[in-house]
């Protein structure tokens, strides 16, 4: 898919809220220089669109029931069919992933998982990925330290 041009506002905007969603419209009006219905409308059509997907607080995962973050490669042995279909959907809903990426390279799929501890993440691994006949190889790194964790992404701004 193509980015997806925004105006020059559009981009402010998005960008105040990548940087705090809980930016009160006020704040947002006086730092993109809009109108308090302006930027209403604007942030209604951002979200009716599709451009914003969500809101969501980030969290500390070291205070959560699910302190150890790993990411997990997975090779598959078969490539295609409605095999990989059903794996794909079944890491799609793993309550222990939070994100789920199909990648190229060598790993067909990389997978960010919360975990409660090493005894939660390897019988996890056991009961459901390495058990998988498709699964060709796994590698995990675990997560010693977070050194930066940054969502927000940049918008081509349209003529």
């Amino acid at each position: 898919m193509p980015p997806r041009p925004v105006d020059l506002i559009d981009a402010r905007l998005l960008h105040e809220l990548q940087r705090n969603n809980r930016a009160s419209v006020g704040h947002l009006c006086e730092t993109v220089g809009l109108t308090l219905a302006t930027c209403q409308r604007r942030l209604k059509k951002l979200r009716e669109s599709g451009l914003i997907q969500g809101e969501v607080a980030l969290v500390d995962p070291r205070v959560t029931a699910r302190p150890l973050t790993v990411v997990i490669e997975l090779a598959l042995d078969q490539i295609g069919g409605e095999r990989r279909i059903a794996f794909e959907r079944k890491l799609a809903v793993q309550a222990e992933f939070s994100m789920v990426w199909a990648v190229s390279g060598e790993a067909d799929f990389v997978c960010i998982g919360h975990f409660r501890d090493i005894e939660h993440y390897r019988d996890f691994m056991l009961r459901e990925l390495i058990g998988s006949e498709l699964v060709r190889r796994q590698t995990t790194f675990v997560g010693i330290e977070r050194l930066r964790f940054e969502l927000a992404l940049e918008f081509a701004v349209a003529p």
